[in-house]
């Protein structure tokens, strides 16, 4: 879903829009606490510096919560009843912002990150994730990922200098390189610009980088 079309539904369906206070000590959190099941997705409408995210702690309550290193920092929360969560940092607070997201581990988390950015963490390994879409390009890109369940997608279309999948060796990961990845270092080739990695049987992830990229590191954890 697009990030116009998901404000759009969201304030047609009476869903909230929270704006962030001054500072790192106040933070603002939506009032829709996430499902205990089912899924739920986060959007990342815009970047900064540095934008991590990872599992908040098992008690948390709200679906969403963040924090920047520097000060004055604000961001807003837009979501649905239906546990779609989109989340846009402040204009104006400069390229040099470092973001820390913070995810409820309860809901299966489809992850969408439109906004480029200098620095990409994604340490989702406390998540259930469904998939992961990023379309915002970055000079380095650092995804942690949870073991899978099922087939998880995972597509990268902006472009990076250096991408690292961490990837659980519970799991079986492909990695479909496109004409635009220099080199791909670690993982097992297996035909034309596709490698393996993971000791895990099943589907696993289905992982797609169609950008450029100076290189692509597979490692396992």
């Amino acid at each position: 879903m697009s990030a116009p079309r998901l404000l759009i539904l969201a304030f047609a369906a009476g869903s909230l829009a929270i704006a962030g206070c001054q500072g790192s000590d106040s933070l603002p959190q939506t009032s829709l606490t996430p499902p205990s099941s089912g899924s739920a997705q986060l959007t990342i409408t815009n970047g900064a510096y540095q934008v991590e995210v990872v599992a908040g702690p098992a008690n948390q309550s709200a679906a969403v919560l963040a924090s920047s290193s520097q000060s004055p920092t604000s961001y807003s929360v837009v979501a649905t009843p239906e546990g779609a969560y989109s989340v846009r940092f402040a204009a104006g607070s400069g390229g040099a912002q470092s973001w820390t997201v913070r995810l409820s581990p309860k809901p299966r988390w489809e992850v969408v990150v439109q906004g480029g950015t200098t620095h990409l963490v994604l340490d989702l390994s406390g998540l259930n994730l469904r998939s992961l879409a990023i379309a915002g390009g970055a000079y380095t890109m650092v995804v942690d990922l949870p073991p899978a369940l099922g087939a998880v997608p995972v597509v990268v279309t902006g472009g990076a200098n250096r991408i690292t999948f961490v990837v659980p060796r519970s799991s079986s990961a492909t990695l479909l390189a496109g004409p635009g990845v220099s080199r791909v270092q670690g993982g097992i080739p297996e035909g034309s610009r596709r490698y393996l990695v993971g000791g895990g049987s099943g589907s696993g992830y289905q992982i797609r980088v169609t950008s450029g990229a100076a290189l692509v590191v597979l490692s396992t954890w």
